[in-house]
């Protein structure tokens, strides 16, 4: 025999076995690493949104500061921060935050927005208490019927 020939008898691959158990150790982990990683995305989607969420209570606050009252209309906050994004149903913006008027005189509001994972958030404020409350996981979260429901924690 050649040397080359000699080399090429004593050299030794992957079997077709040996390659079907890589790629089975292969698609286990990324049966479990799939999930996983989706849901690192949802919980960061909602916690973007609960941070918008409270800056747009920081915006009603200072609002309510100067004026003694909430307001449901978006441009009324855009001196404390032009570069704030809510929904404004009138002139249709797209941004999944938006303020649903203000009850009892302007002494209350609420803002809500829907995650991109699916889920609705809201923040009920009231000046009168001074309390703030969280509320999640429901359709339309400011509905005044459903501030029992809101915690005064955190989400």
């Amino acid at each position: 025999m050649t040397p080359e020939r000699s080399d090429l008898a004593t050299q030794q691959g992957l079997t077709l076995l040996e390659l079907l158990v890589a790629l089975l150790v292969v698609s286990v982990l990324m049966a479990f690493a799939i999930p996983t990683f989706q849901g690192f995305q949802d919980r960061a989607r909602d916690r973007a949104v609960q941070t918008h969420l409270r800056d747009g209570l920081v915006l009603e606050r200072a609002y309510w500061q100067e004026s003694g009252s909430f307001t449901s209309l978006t441009g009324d906050l855009a001196p404390y921060d032009p570069t704030a994004n809510f929904w404004d149903p009138v002139l249709l913006t797209d941004h999944p935050m938006f303020i649903l008027d203000p009850t009892s005189g302007g002494t209350r509001v609420c803002i809500a927005a829907l995650s991109d994972s699916g889920t609705w958030f809201g923040i009920y404020d009231d000046s009168m208490t001074g309390k703030t409350y969280y509320g999640e996981g429901f359709p339309a979260p400011c509905s005044p019927a459903l501030t029992g429901i809101y915690s005064d924690g955190t989400w």
